[in-house]
């Protein structure tokens, strides 16, 4: 109540808390005490700031020393980027970064550049550090706007929410938006922040489907020929096929009908 003992709670955590650890890569450990900068977008976060409309990445320094100002690449693109607006958060308050080192976190200002899960360094080197773990939805649900005269601020909002990973979005080959979520709160959450941040106010219609999965690269014939009772197909933000099932029997009798076909629980 009224702060009282937060900060000795939040300094105790930093005497017990462990010294950073090294970070796995696809191709080999990245060490802390490297000299070479790397970090990891862990979360991105839009609006965070109304009054300017902000979005926000953050990411965790894993090597070297971060310097406001500093040109890094970013991995998934090879793009070279100015990281010249570094900011650290502590509630509501909001401080400049000039430097961080390994451990560290760091909003950068995001103007549509970057994903979770995207890997920054300084090096030659060309890394990427493992993904966060993801989980497939169990519940779906197609959403609308309720007045189609704000559809551009519906598609906006669901643009900027999917790219946070707060939620999964779909479309089907008609493009009705389609959201995946692990629990019910998810869907409350999206339909708040589409109100309230983009002002748009949307219909939800939940969906009759609880499996989700992903059709893997190299399948034997069109997608589309796949589609049995109780399942559907839509298409994620990268525009890979996944097959909605209506329950675990419609899935595992699609499997044995058809064997060849290779079904993955999540695509990195």
């Amino acid at each position: 109540v009224n702060n009282f003992g937060v900060r000795e709670l939040l300094e105790c955590f930093i005497r017990i808390a462990p010294s950073p650890r090294p970070s796995t890569t696809q191709t080999r450990n990245v060490e802390p005490a490297e000299e070479k900068f790397t970090g990891f977008i862990f979360k991105i976060q839009a609006n965070m700031n109304p009054a300017h409309r902000d979005r926000l990445a953050f990411f965790r320094v894993c090597s070297g020393t971060f310097q406001r100002g500093m040109s890094v690449t970013l991995s998934r693109t090879g793009k070279t980027m100015k990281l010249s607006q570094s900011t650290q958060l502590m509630a509501n308050d909001r401080e400049t970064v000039d430097t961080a080192i390994a451990g560290d976190i760091i909003g950068i200002y995001d103007s549509g550049n970057f994903q979770i899960g995207d890997t920054l360094t300084d090096r030659k080197e060309k890394l990427f550090f493992e993904p966060l773990p993801t989980f497939p939805p169990e519940l779906f649900a197609r959403v609308r706007p309720v007045n189609s005269l704000k559809a551009k601020q519906f598609q906006k909002g669901v643009q900027q929410l999917a790219q946070e990973g707060a939620i999964q979005v779909y479309h089907n080959e008609f493009n009705d938006v389609i959201l995946g979520a692990v629990g019910q709160l998810q869907f409350e959450v999206f339909q708040y922040r589409l109100e309230n941040e983009y002002n748009s106010e949307i219909r939800m219609e939940p969906l009759d489907y609880q499996v989700a999965r992903w059709v893997a690269p190299g399948s034997p014939k069109d997608v589309k020929d796949y589609v049995v009772p109780r399942s559907t197909l839509v298409y994620d933000h990268f525009e890979r096929p996944i097959l909605l099932f209506a329950n675990q029997y419609t899935l595992n009798n699609f499997m044995q009908k058809n064997p060849e076909v290779k079904l993955v629980e999540a695509l990195e």
